[in-house]
């Protein structure tokens, strides 16, 4: 009596070879659009980082000028047009309307002439009398009492000089003259001999 053989041939049906197709080809488009999005923040942030360089380098070129002769004025900064106006100053503040345009973002899309403005408040740079010459205090705030740190400032470019920097810092006082009580007078002094005019009666001028 004879046997039987039965094969049985192993594969892919149509079914899952279509299916199979469909995750791929959502895959393949996912990836794509991923790779778009991020090439498109990639330039966004290429275009934002030039116009702040270009903003930064126009304000150093503000900064670096005398604040009496700082007046408006326009540059060309790699692919922007930076100008720049005064719009409000005084004896120790100028603010400054400063205009970039060049490629910029505007409506979700990356123009070649978007323009952007920034408001900068420039302030005079207060001079300090040290024993060596004058100093400039680049950080120096009107606007704040406690900004201006003349002994600071002495030493740091005077520190070998035996002058006494105390004496940088002058302090107003009511004196009253010997032999002549009724006349007193103001005389501005080095803080450093504060002290001992105080001891002898002198008192601050308001």
């Amino acid at each position: 009596m004879g046997t039987r053989r039965s094969t049985r041939r192993q594969g892919f049906t149509m079914v899952e070879i279509l299916v199979a197709l469909v995750i791929l080809t959502v895959g393949i488009l996912a990836l794509g659009l991923l790779s778009g999005q991020f090439n498109q923040q990639t330039n966004i942030s290429d275009t934002v980082i030039e116009r702040s360089a270009a903003l930064q380098a126009a304000i150093e070129e503000i900064r670096g000028t005398d604040f009496p002769s700082v007046s408006a004025g326009s540059v060309t900064i790699d692919a922007y047009e930076v100008s720049w106006t005064i719009t409000s100053s005084s004896s120790n503040y100028k603010e400054i309307e400063i205009v970039t345009v060049g490629p910029g973002l505007s409506g979700g899309s990356i123009l070649l002439s978007v323009p952007d403005t920034f408001v900068y408040r420039l302030l005079a740079r207060a001079s300090v009398l040290c024993p060596g010459g004058n100093v400039i205090d680049d950080e120096y705030n009107p606007d704040d009492d406690d900004d201006l740190d003349a002994i600071e400032l002495c030493t740091k470019y005077y520190p070998d000089d035996e002058y006494d920097v105390d004496d940088a810092l002058l302090v107003c006082l009511t004196h009253d003259p010997p032999g002549n009580p009724g006349n007193p007078q103001e005389i501005c002094i080095g803080a450093s001999a504060v002290a001992a005019h105080i001891a002898h009666g002198d008192t601050p001028s308001n």
